[in-house]
């Protein structure tokens, strides 16, 4: 009897024992995500389709699918999860390239507007005369035909009594334009309020690329990627110089290249693009010295790399990439430099122009005040008439068209 006993004991353990390692494995497999394959598969897929309407640049379907992604990932993984790391870095170019798109259009039918405008003005120009003598003629005949009109009224009104239905008429006509007044505000109001929604999209894509970025900073750094945490820095930057934030785009940049000369050699074709938007980045905040030093900067590491080429250092990039060449990189490069001397030009440009709008603000003070003196030297008591001092207020200068990160194209060094 106990050795039965003892038995079956031992068949129940292991039962237990059986039971709890299934229901161990089942939980195991709902960590590991088995059971939301299904949603794991559709992600990745729309991770794929996004990617490729990215590479095509078709934006706004990038946008939509790579939001998707995003948003199934992070159901799965969670919204810090590693694997959410590079669809936030893809959705966030998504979103800032279909901002800058949208600018650009906006931008071109700016100027088609503008020359409709000059084109019209020149024409009523040529053709001024010849209206106005239309229109005197027109005049003259109107008032001829009105005192026929004021002729014919006066002498129907003496022998006709007043119609009573006329005065109905009239009634429902003023009724009839009041109705089309109110209808015509209300078609006013909507596309007032159509255009207050387009610009709110307009922000909201660059603020929600901002957190998306942000979030992928994130990933990668606790990843120690040193590679991606390079490129979302400058894509941050990026998305800064958009939104005109340049305090924020400068120090985004520099963190990114602080990064790049780690892990890249000195003649890497990212650390130019790099020291270029930050050239450009200065520019905007008047920092001219300091732009000119990124974009000199940035063709010291272009003429590097042609040296570097040209002595044979790498030839093994033809056998990695069939469509390689050193030849078509260093006419490439070649291609590069001259526009980077140009940007270097329009900073001196803009460095002369910013000196010479000081020292004429100052000498009109200086003038202003030394025309004040002399009025009190003079001895006169009453007091002095107001001088206009607008001048004396500094005003923000615009810069140049070609310097602007919304109408400009950016430059490719890569």
């Amino acid at each position: 009897m106990p050795g039965k006993e003892e038995k079956e004991v031992e068949e129940c353990k292991v039962n237990m024992a059986e039971k709890t390692t299934e229901s161990n494995s089942k939980e195991e497999e709902k960590k590991n995500g088995s059971e939301e394959s299904p949603i794991k598969n559709e992600a990745l897929s729309l991770l794929a389709q996004g990617r490729r309407h990215l590479f095509v640049k078709d934006y706004p379907s990038a946008v939509t699918v790579l939001g998707e992604a995003c948003a199934k990932l992070a159901e799965i993984y969670g919204e810090l999860g590693d694997e959410c790391g590079d669809a936030y870095f893809n959705y966030g170019r998504a979103l800032l390239e279909q901002s800058r798109e949208e600018s650009n259009l906006l931008n071109e039918k700016d100027v088609d507007g503008d020359k409709d405008d000059t084109d019209d003005e020149e024409n009523e120009v040529e053709n001024g005369e010849e209206k106005i003598d239309e229109r005197e003629e027109k005049d003259n005949e109107e008032e001829k035909t009105e005192k026929e009109d004021e002729k014919t009224l006066n002498e129907n009104e003496e022998d006709k009594p007043i119609d009573e239905g006329k005065t109905n008429n009239e009634g429902k006509t003023n009724d009839e334009g009041e109705m089309n007044d109110e209808k015509t505000n209300d078609e006013e109001k909507s596309n007032d309020e159509e255009k207050t929604n387009d610009d709110e999209e307009d922000v909201n894509n660059l603020q929600l690329a901002w957190e998306i970025f942000e979030l992928a900073k994130v990933i990668y750094s606790r990843q120690n990627n040193e590679a991606k945490l390079a490129e979302t820095y400058l894509y941050l930057g990026e998305v800064s110089l958009e939104s005109e934030n340049y305090t924020s785009a400068v120090e985004d940049m520099k963190q990114c290249l602080e990064i790049q000369k780690k892990i890249l050699p000195e003649d890497h074709r990212d650390i130019a693009e790099t020291l270029f938007q930050l050239g450009v980045a200065c520019s905007f905040q008047n920092l001219f010295e300091e732009s000119k030093a990124f974009h000199t900067s940035a063709c010291e590491v272009l003429q590097l790399r042609i040296k570097n080429l040209k002595s044979g250092c790498y030839s093994e990039e033809s056998n990695s990439n069939p469509f390689y060449s050193v030849e078509k990189e260093i006419e490439e490069i070649n291609n590069i430099l001259p526009e980077i001397k140009e940007k270097i030009d329009d900073v001196e440009d803009l460095k002369r122009e910013a000196m010479k709008s000081v020292l004429e603000m100052t000498l009109k003070g200086v003038s202003s005040l030394d025309g004040a003196g002399s009025s009190s030297q003079n001895g006169n008591t009453e007091k002095p008439a107001a001088t206009n001092i607008s001048h004396l207020i500094k005003k923000k200068r615009k810069p140049e068209d070609d310097l602007s990160p919304k109408s400009a194209k950016k430059k490719q060094v890569e």
